[in-house]
């Protein structure tokens, strides 16, 4: 929490990311649908407007942030790593080039 709004760091799978996911998730007014897009990137921050916490000095409200925390599983089986093997040849990314 900060001031009236809140955050929130949401674990999301690969998959999820990858192919685009809806997700229920907590709220202090109940539970509410996010919708993950295809493609989207570990710390992608989406925004609740007003699904925060009342303010104590007059009526508005805070925002609810969440913030998408890739995680990945400790182990993979040769199968599986065969796979990301191939989709990285399939799908070349130069993220460093610029470094």
């Amino acid at each position: 929490r900060q001031d009236n709004d809140i955050y929130m760091d949401l674990p999301v799978t690969l998959g999820e990311v990858m192919l685009g996911a809806m997700i229920e998730i907590p709220s202090p007014e109940g539970r509410l649908a996010l919708k993950i897009p295809p493609g989207s990137s570990h710390s992608k921050k989406f925004r609740f407007k007003g699904k925060g916490f009342i303010s104590l000095k007059d009526a508005s409200k805070g925002d609810f942030f969440i913030n998408l925390k890739i995680i990945l599983p400790d182990k993979i089986d040769e199968y599986t790593r065969e796979l990301v093997v191939e989709f990285e040849r399939q799908n070349p990314l130069d993220l460093r080039s610029h470094l």
